[in-house]
């Protein structure tokens, strides 16, 4: 009886688990691509300031 029990329970943390992974793995995701948004805001306005400098 208590060999059943604990195996139900490796199994719910097994799925747990399994769940969880994937979950920070679409986090993840998203804060990469935000990463490159932030990277490529910030490369256009160094280009801009660059332009403007260039053109006093």
């Amino acid at each position: 009886m208590q060999h059943a029990r604990l195996e139900e329970r490796v199994e719910d943390l097994e799925d747990w688990k399994k769940k969880t992974n994937g979950h920070l793995e679409r986090i993840e995701a998203r804060l990469n691509g935000i990463g490159w948004g932030i990277a490529a805001t910030l490369g256009g306005v160094v280009v801009d300031l660059i332009l403007r400098l260039a053109g006093r």
